[in-house]
């Protein structure tokens, strides 16, 4: 990030979530897992939410989801993962199968945003079948089922990816998070510029950039929930609609706004579709 760029106030929920959990690093098949896991203060949880965030960013991006969890149902183990900038499909999806192992959870509710949720589809698809059967929800918000749409977006087009360096890659996108209207996401997105690498978010890029049409999740499409936003300039109502095409027997909820992000500039809304879902019997 810019180191002239001034540092704002964080939202208190993300300074809370920061000060009271430690990030975990998992090195597996060489690529670094980082986790904020919660499983200190929740106790034992048969089933945890675990939640990915997209490409620019962090897992703390989910903190007014944590903090509603934490006020409103304090035994539910929340588990945030940040995942490695990668185009393998099978050592990913091997690596996460591992990961679930080493935190022991044996079935959880899963819930990913943009690049998150097509990571999700990938590791319940038929790569990873006993993934599978660890899923008691899915839900997979602003995603994508075929990558190549996102081409007509400046920032994702081959040639700006995959052929400028990292460090100017990442320059590009800090301008973009600078140009972002005053407010919580700009705030936490500059938060977690700071810590994201050059090369981590280089290499989720070129994951959107060449991916093409991914392996669709084969979890029962009864135990999955589509969220698209109207005004989500990234995966575009477009794009939203092929999502709900590929899975049409799934629970399809869609917000007239929260853009891309809608766990943060719609939090109440977002928390409330998840406590929909986390209510659901097991």
């Amino acid at each position: 990030m810019n180191d002239q760029l001034p540092f704002p106030p964080l939202p208190e929920p993300l300074s809370e979530l920061m000060r009271r959990y430690e990030v975990r690093d998992y090195v597996i098949d060489e690529r670094v897992w980082r986790v904020v896991d919660t499983a200190s203060t929740a106790g034992t949880d048969l089933c945890p939410l675990v939640m990915l965030p997209g490409a620019l960013g962090s897992h703390l991006v989910f903190y007014r989801q944590w903090k509603h969890l934490d006020l409103y149902q304090p035994a539910r183990r929340v588990i945030l993962v940040d995942y490695p900038g990668s185009s393998d499909l099978t050592r990913m999806a091997a690596a996460f199968e591992e990961l679930m192992r080493l935190l022991k959870v044996e079935r959880a509710i899963f819930a990913g945003s943009s690049l998150g949720a097509c990571w999700l589809q990938v590791f319940t698809s038929s790569i990873a079948p006993s993934m599978v059967q660890r899923t008691e929800h899915l839900l997979i918000g602003n995603a994508f089922v075929d990558a190549e749409p996102l081409q007509l977006n400046p920032l994702f087009v081959r040639s700006l990816v995959n052929d400028k360096p990292a460090d100017e890659l990442k320059k590009k996108f800090s301008g973009f998070i600078e140009a972002m209207p005053d407010g919580e996401l700009r705030s936490a997105q500059i938060c977690f510029a700071r810590v994201q690498t050059a090369e981590q978010l280089s290499g989720r890029l070129r994951m959107v950039a060449n991916v093409g049409a991914i392996p669709l999740s084969k979890v029962a499409q009864e135990r999955m929930t589509v969220l698209t936003c109207d005004d989500d300039g990234v995966t575009t109502k477009d794009i939203g609609n092929l999502v709900c095409a590929a899975y049409p027997k799934a629970r399809h909820v869609s917000f007239e706004s929260g853009g891309h992000y809608p766990h943060v500039n719609q939090a109440a809304r977002y928390n409330e579709l998840l406590g929909e879902i986390l209510a659901l019997p097991i």
